[in-house]
């Protein structure tokens, strides 16, 4: 006869090995390691830049041996454009897996990852695994079924020591996130990204914390369309307001126009303000030294220029 507790025993946590866990970023504040990070938002907002520069920075580390990108979406004339070949062709770490290539359907994609998480020990230790969208891999986002079975799968590869990073979408509306709360409820962290802002080749996202089992913060990045290079901006950028974005963006053209500068009165009275007004100063005041500079004029007048 089967003695229950004896097998309950084998079977439960080993308080010692809670010594050694502690919470690890990739990227600071935002990409916990060997958590699932969701992150959603609406279509056309660039997640797909924001994730290849995310891999980008990625690869370099020591600590990462194996960037697993499924993108069952983006025919290849798209990945042409991107560039894809040049950023990540000559790479080993980085397995980006497209449907033009993959004799795979998602199913048994998706058993493949899980036999992956039954092997003994952490099978996925230093493995970042990003998934661009659960809709191109999930069936029917709102089938509970299919949902709790796929989450299943990104727990089971978090278990065994990956890192899953998840793109996911918004209603047409931008409000909630699409499809069942299984999506949520099984990752550990969940943000809203947005695109605030375009200069030329550098999109600005902010990413608002939605749900969280880490210490992540709001945080804010710009991305090089042409390099891929990722960098962290200040939050006052990543989270400005719709009427500071439009006043910006009025202010980066008119600066465009006039490379060798313009004065503040002058400046104001191209957007459309009066020279004086206050709102109009204190947006010149905040971006100054971040979207433009000054320089000393005739008669100690500052004169704002394009770029840094």
């Amino acid at each position: 006869m089967i003695d229950v507790y004896s097998e309950l025993r084998k079977q439960s946590l080993n308080y010692e090995s809670l010594s050694h866990v502690k919470t690890e970023f990739l990227v600071d504040d935002f990409i916990v390691s060997e958590a699932i990070t969701m992150i959603y938002g609406k279509e056309s907002q660039g997640k797909s830049w924001f994730l290849l520069s995310l891999v980008k920075k990625l690869e370099p580390m020591e600590n990462i041996k194996n960037i697993v990108f499924v993108d069952l979406d983006n025919p290849k004339t798209q990945l042409k454009k991107r560039n894809l070949d040049v950023h990540f062709g000559n790479s080993n770490k980085i397995l980006y897996l497209n449907k033009g290539d993959m004799t795979m359907d998602s199913e048994e994609l998706l058993e493949l990852f899980r036999q992956g998480a039954r092997q003994p020990g952490q099978y996925y230790k230093g493995t970042v695994l990003i998934i661009d969208s659960t809709r191109d891999i999930v069936d029917n986002t709102y089938n509970d079924v299919q949902v709790k079975r796929f989450m299943q799968i990104m727990k089971d590869v978090r278990d065994a020591g990956g890192t899953v990073i998840l793109i996911h979408h918004s209603t047409k509306n931008g409000k909630v996130i699409e499809g069942s709360s299984d999506f949520t409820k099984s990752a550990d962290n969940v943000y809203e990204l947005s695109q605030k802002a375009r200069y030329d080749n550098v999109l600005h996202f902010a990413l608002h914390v939605e749900y969280d089992r880490d210490p992540i913060k709001h945080c804010g990045f710009s991305v090089d369309t042409s390099t891929l290079v990722m960098g962290m901006i200040d939050p006052t950028l990543a989270h400005m307001n719709p009427h500071d974005e439009e006043i910006v963006k009025k202010i980066r053209e008119e600066l465009k126009k006039h490379p060798d500068g313009l004065n503040q009165g002058k400046l104001m009275t191209a957007i459309g303000y009066k020279s004086a007004d206050r709102g109009g100063k204190a947006i010149l005041e905040r971006f100054t030294g971040k979207l433009w500079h000054t320089i000393s004029g005739a008669n100690r007048q500052k004169i704002f220029k394009i770029g840094l």
